[in-house]
């Protein structure tokens, strides 16, 4: 889950981090837990051959909502 501040950077604001603290056990959404980037890509190694893979131009019109690297 991204957060923050959308295409300006900055990083999250306090009510951005008490939000996902509040939500941790919410019954109905997705399991949350504040973890720096080495920890992320560790944990996603075991699903590699199964992650999405794009060569070529990527043109999105409409890119609401997109993360792209």
């Amino acid at each position: 889950m991204l957060y923050g501040i959308g295409d300006g950077g900055g990083g999250p604001l306090p009510e951005h981090i008490e939000r996902l603290k509040r939500m941790k056990d919410v019954i109905g959404v997705p399991k949350v837990k504040f973890a720096d980037t080495e920890e992320f890509f560790e944990a996603i190694k075991a699903d590699i051959p199964n992650l999405m893979t794009w060569t070529g131009e990527l043109f999105l019109e409409l890119h609401n909502g997109s993360y792209t690297s």
